[in-house]
């Protein structure tokens, strides 16, 4: 905690202190036995009652700081704290996360554990924690609580228990601004809705309105990409200030909440068979609002018009393509309204493929609850992996003249070598020593793989933005896309055992975090189409991980595009094969192992290493290089240009081991080291515990400007110079012995 950067004197709690709420359900929090640690959330927020995510605190007990190891809440402002034994009380100390100095930081107040209490001493203890304690008696402080809130001043703790249990256990605490103005009349206040269950997480809630507004009651149904029901799925259901944790029912996928009357829209995550969904516009009162045009939005025909809602609807559903709303009106209101299922418009009467639809919800109407509308997600289940065919690789009779010896035992028998000269776009000659099919560990050298399969998934990305045109809206592609690509992400990574029971979390992209969308410009050239780009922050990643090999760029490239798609980008690109289990093969994200965001790694077996999550033949290494730079797969401009600048960057260029070790060697025979990529790593101690060396490059002949791809694996140190005088000197006999 040395980069706490207020005074170190923990002074007591005043009145009027900032407010938490708790994070267990019931909020008995059980003492803990001496063996087993008590684990504890507490929900920060500031003086008007706001959250504080990623709040800087600490918390002292008998003198001592027992939170080192999580010094900052998390990004709901939950502070998660372990006691390794029972405790009556803590001193809080905690500030926002940008750590302003003055006189309000930081806040401090002291945390009692022990609501294991008499009803009315447990509401006393909360009231304490919600920063009511200033007053000449109990009921000051209840009339302070009431009159903050907007509630009748009695004074009568009875009248405000249910309150408390809201806002302390339950994490639904408003927001109240110092300058709000003061409620007409008071109000009495309103019953909290039941406590949902956490399922595992702390509760979380709060924002304005909950305990004060006329709440009325909605219901949502949710339906899985198969259009069943979600039957007792977990779920969140968001609307301005506020955020519902709770569960559908185990019949009919239905959830059940409050809102207030005014709220017209809501945003609700689901998870359903290990997928999850997002809505992020529903609107609540479409059943009485505008017809059919907001009724399909609601089913994700988000056009601007109305007319071109209905072609999209029609076009979904199979029918003749009318623009007409009369001829959709009825059918839309019965299946948002009414929750039965329209038929397409083939013979059979079948209801159209489910396939074709992303996920969607029901939200029951707010005035007619038997009636259960049905509200999609946008964005149908779309292919996010394109197919590549690689170029061919025929064997070089004269290559092999050349550098067949490598296979001798007495030259370099335990390094896979594979060379290949690149004649133009097609054209390829090609040597591979005996094991140039072996997997093996490859450490740095695999960060180019993330590289090129975040290219591809920002093409897939486009193709998916050109098949939507301007039907959606900017800022719902990111989110449509995420739900279009994960059904065949998560079922392409699970064909390979080793990622078969892999976290669906470790499997898909991240793609907020890696691509931002452009507006397509009305009147500017090209497809109609919003166009997806990397982010600032992403790209700044793609530099430091190629250039400067930078393992904290290279985990956040590796965890934005996910494990399974890098696998099946690599599997439509023939650059790994599961049934030799050999190729290409990242599932490892490079970050330290003390870092608390790091992924777990998913392993194969590999020749030189116990087994690896980083691990490539010297063939597919080869192939992917050529790929990169040769335009075979997109943005060639910028892999190109990355995997040149390792030779420059500075502070620290990636020099060629193989080009550096023989310099002058090298210079004689007139070869230049245009680009390329280094990898070294030990390998375990079962292996010997030594270093092992790899590497990927593009050399070109000065003379002649014939250039050369190649790749080695495994080598020792000491290995490399003898390694590069040999194929040089073969290179430069078979330049000289073929056109």
């Amino acid at each position: 905690m040395t980069d706490w950067p207020y005074d170190e004197e923990a002074s007591e709690p005043v009145p009027r202190q900032p407010r938490w709420t708790c994070g267990h359900t019931s909020c008995t929090c059980e003492p803990a036995s001496a063996s087993e640690p008590l684990e504890h959330a507490v929900l920060l927020h500031d003086l008007d009652g706001r959250r504080l995510p990623g709040a800087r605190c600490r918390v002292v007990a008998g003198g001592r700081i027992i939170n080192s190891g999580t010094p900052s809440a998390d990004e709901e402002g939950w502070l998660h704290i372990t006691l390794e034994q029972p405790l009556d009380s803590v001193l809080l100390e905690w500030a926002p996360a940008t750590r302003p100095l003055g006189d309000s930081y930081p806040h401090r107040a002291r945390y009692h554990f022990g609501l294991e209490l008499p009803p009315n001493e447990a509401s006393k203890l909360r009231l304490l924690h919600l920063g009511f304690c200033g007053g000449v008696n109990l009921a000051d402080d209840v009339r302070s609580f009431q009159r903050h809130y907007g509630h009748a001043p009695t004074g009568q703790l009875a009248d405000i228990e249910d309150l408390l249990i809201a806002y302390h256990d339950r994490g639904m605490l408003p927001v109240v601004a110092p300058d709000a103005p003061p409620p007409a009349e008071p109000v009495a206040p309103a019953p909290p809705p039941a406590p949902p269950p956490s399922h595992g997480h702390a509760l979380h809630g709060g924002g304005r309105g909950a305990a004060r507004a006329d709440l009325v009651p909605c219901e949502l149904r949710l339906l899985g990409l198969d259009r069943h029901p979600a039957r007792a799925a977990p779920c969140v259901v968001t609307l301005p200030g506020w955020t519902i944790n709770t569960v559908t029912d185990p019949e009919e996928g239905v959830v059940k909440f409050r809102v207030p009357r005014t709220a017209s829209h809501c945003a609700v995550r689901w998870r359903h068979h290990d997928d999850e969904h997002q809505r992020d516009d529903v609107d609540i009162h479409a059943h009485h609002s505008e017809g059919a045009f907001w009724r399909l939005g609601n089913l994700a025909h988000t056009a601007e018009s109305l007319e071109a809602r209905v072609a999209s609807y029609q076009f979904e559903m199979g029918h003749e393509v009318t623009h007409e709303e009369r001829d959709v009106a009825a059918e839309v209101e019965g299946w948002h309204d009414g929750g039965g299922k329209p038929t397409g418009a083939a013979s059979s009467g079948a209801v159209t493929e489910k396939a074709s639809f992303a996920a969607g919800l029901s939200p029951i109407p707010l005035q007619v609850q038997k009636r259960r509308p049905t509200v999609a997600p946008g964005g149908a289940a779309h292919n996010p992996f394109i197919p590549i065919t690689p170029p061919l690789y025929p064997p070089s009779p004269e290559l092999m003249v050349e550098l067949g010896l490598v296979n001798n035992p007495t030259h370099f028998p335990e390094i896979p070598l594979s060379v290949v000269e690149v004649k133009g776009r097609a054209a390829r000659a090609y040597f591979g020593s005996n094991n140039d099919g072996d997997v093996c560990f490859s450490a740095s050298t695999c960060k180019t793989i993330a590289l090129s399969t975040a290219c591809l998934l920002r093409l897939s990305l486009n193709r998916y933005a050109a098949v939507r045109g301007l039907s959606v809206q900017p800022h719902m592609l990111l989110a449509e896309a995420s739900a279009a690509f994960r059904a065949a992400i998560v079922a392409e990574a699970r064909k390979h055992p080793a990622l078969k029971a892999a976290h669906q979390g470790y499997l898909r992209p991240r793609l907020h975090a890696a691509f931002r969308v452009i507006p397509h410009k009305a009147g500017s050239s090209g497809p109609a189409a919003h166009e997806i780009v990397f982010t600032k922050r992403m790209a700044d990643h793609l530099q430091k991980m190629i250039t400067r090999s930078n393992n904290e760029s290279s985990a956040v490239v590796i965890r934005n595009v996910g494990y399974g798609y890098i696998h099946g980008a690599l599997v439509h690109a023939q650059l790994f094969d599961r049934g030799s289990n050999a190729g290409l093969w990242l599932a490892a994200d490079f970050s330290p192992t003390k870092d608390a965001k790091k992924y777990p790694a998913f392993r194969i077996p590999a020749v030189n290493d116990r087994n690896t999550a980083q691990g490539a033949t010297s063939k597919a290494f080869v192939r992917l290089m050529d790929m990169a730079i040769m335009g075979f797969f997109p943005d060639q401009n910028l892999q190109s240009d990355l995997l040149e600048s390792t030779r420059t960057s500075t502070p620290h260029p990636q020099t060629s081991w193989f080009m550096r070790g023989g310099s002058a060697h090298r210079t004689k025979l007139g070869f230049f080291d245009d680009r390329g990529k280094i990898g070294d790593e030990k390998v375990a101690a079962s292996r010997g515990g030594h270093k092992v060396f790899s590497e990927i490059l593009e050399i070109s002949h000065m003379a002649s400007g014939r250039r050369f791809i190649l790749s080695y694996q495994n080598a020792k140190f000491s290995q490399i110079e003898p390694l590069s005088r040999f194929v040089l000197n073969g290179l430069s006999s078979y330049i000289a012995a073929t056109p």
